[in-house]
């Protein structure tokens, strides 16, 4: 029974993706699903919450960014993350 709802729950989540759900125990298994991820490089992973020291280190990031020229840069990652 376990097994069936575990396959329930992948699928109720895959699908409305347009995916299907897989149950992997093995990474060796993943060679048969699953060929090449495609990310955009620039892509951010946000956190349910950010904090003043996040903020900080993303600000002086920007502002190294901006004072050796690569402006351009930071033009991709707001394109990249606020544009989509």
């Amino acid at each position: 029974m376990a097994r069936l709802l575990n396959y329930l729950a992948r699928e109720a989540v895959a699908k409305p993706a347009g995916l299907r759900g897989f149950r992997v125990s093995d990474p060796g298994q993943l060679k048969s699903v699953l060929r090449e991820a495609l990310v955009k490089r620039q892509e951010l992973s946000m956190p349910p919450s950010i904090d003043r020291q996040q903020v900080s280190g993303f600000s002086l990031y920007a502002v190294k960014a901006l004072m050796n020229g690569r402006g351009s840069e930071l033009l991709e990652l707001a394109k990249t993350n606020l544009f989509r």
